[in-house]
């Protein structure tokens, strides 16, 4: 059997979503748990270009009474973990949903059960602490943003295969290594080089 060159066939990818319609384009989308992990990234990015939505049609049917619940939505895979992470420290179950592809483009959707919607929504809306302690490394200072001054600010890693892909589709690299403002969208350079 022959081996497939990742490099050659993102190219390929890049070539024929590029020349596709739009139209064409959302039909693959909703089918985009059966391809590639290249495929759905290559994917992903060219209906992100083109400012459509890849949330397969499956994914927008109305929930029964008994079933999950979104009560959030994210734009970054690693929020929406960190609210999950909340709370199920608090013991109660969550799922996130629409997190199925590399560089998604459709908002993760944090579910849990409909008995559970109040509890996890009190959990989530609770305020930011503008500091806090970090056993053995002292006072923790949260970053504000340099435009609105909010402390609603995340990290945002950069992997190093992320920026190759989005340079090689032209697209403009983000910082390595920066905090994006939840409030605002203001991005900035994290202010340690190390991290």
């Amino acid at each position: 059997m022959a081996t497939i060159d990742p490099d050659l066939e993102r190219q390929r990818l890049v070539a024929l979503y590029s020349g596709m319609n739009d139209g064409e384009l959302e039909k693959l989308a909703a089918s985009m748990t059966e391809l590639t992990s290249v495929a759905s990234s290559v994917l992903s990015v060219e209906l992100s270009r083109r400012g459509l939505s890849a949330t397969p049609a499956a994914d927008i049917v109305d929930l029964e009474p008994s079933e999950l619940v979104t009560i959030r939505k994210f734009e970054e895979l690693h929020d929406a973990s960190l609210a999950k992470g909340s709370i199920e420290s608090a013991g109660i179950e969550c799922f996130l949903a629409g997190a199925y592809t590399i560089g998604h483009v459709t908002p993760v959707r944090l579910q849990v059960q409909r008995s559970d919607v109040e509890e996890a929504k009190e959990i989530l809306d609770q305020p930011i602490p503008e500091s806090f302690e970090v056993e053995g490394v002292g006072k923790f200072e949260q970053p504000r943003c340099p435009v609105c001054s909010s402390i609603d600010v995340s990290f945002e890693g950069w992997t190093q295969s992320a920026a190759d892909m989005l340079a090689h589709v032209g697209l403009p690299q983000p910082y390595r290594h920066a905090w994006k403002c939840q409030v605002c969208n203001h991005v900035w350079p994290d202010g340690n080089p190390e991290a």
